[in-house]
């Protein structure tokens, strides 16, 4: 499922089992999708999304439902590709319209998180072994009776950029003992 969790540092905790990206929805072109990858806690629940058409947008979506109207925090785990931008993006399929649309720029396999378009605000990304990374970040403007998705890109939301990104989207918790 989709992560919405309290924000916070180590450690995780995962429960549940990994969504399966393959089964979600295509959204534009016509992405690759390869499961049994390598994931962040040992198992092979990760999906490599590959966006190899330089002339359009390639990605998979999954509806997502929300409990209330505003902002809502996400969490994500990624590792770099050959893409050199990744895209995620909430969207708001009834007024069409992206309500936050994160960008991972990757540097030597390291992402730099920023909100490329819409509204929200990254909290952070956090290394969590074997090149993962986890990011926490947050969606604004969300309208809960509306039909939102969450897609994931191989690259980004722009045509001619092409790439690969591997994800893995399970539920998790990260637990903060700093005030105790």
């Amino acid at each position: 499922g989709v992560c919405l969790m309290p924000l916070a540092t180590y450690p995780l905790i995962a429960w549940g089992s990994a969504d399966d990206l393959s089964a979600y929805t295509t959204g534009s072109g016509t992405p690759t999708v390869t499961g049994s990858v390598a994931d962040p806690f040992g198992g092979t629940g990760a999906y490599t999304i590959d966006d190899n058409d330089a002339g359009g947008v390639e990605n998979k979506y999954k509806a997502v439902t929300f409990p209330a109207n505003g902002t809502h925090q996400l969490a994500i785990f990624a590792k770099a590709g050959t893409a050199t931008t990744s895209h995620v993006a909430v969207f708001d399929n009834t007024a069409t319209a992206f309500r936050a649309v994160l960008a991972l720029a990757w540097s030597g396999g390291v992402p730099t998180a920023t909100i490329a378009s819409g509204s929200g605000t990254v909290h952070g990304t956090i290394s969590v072994g074997s090149s993962w990374y986890l990011i926490l970040w947050a969606a604004d403007n969300i309208v809960a009776a509306n039909t939102n998705r969450l897609y994931f890109y191989g690259a980004t939301t722009t045509a001619g950029t092409t790439g690969t990104t591997t994800y893995y989207v399970r539920n998790v918790v990260a637990l903060d003992y700093m005030d105790e």
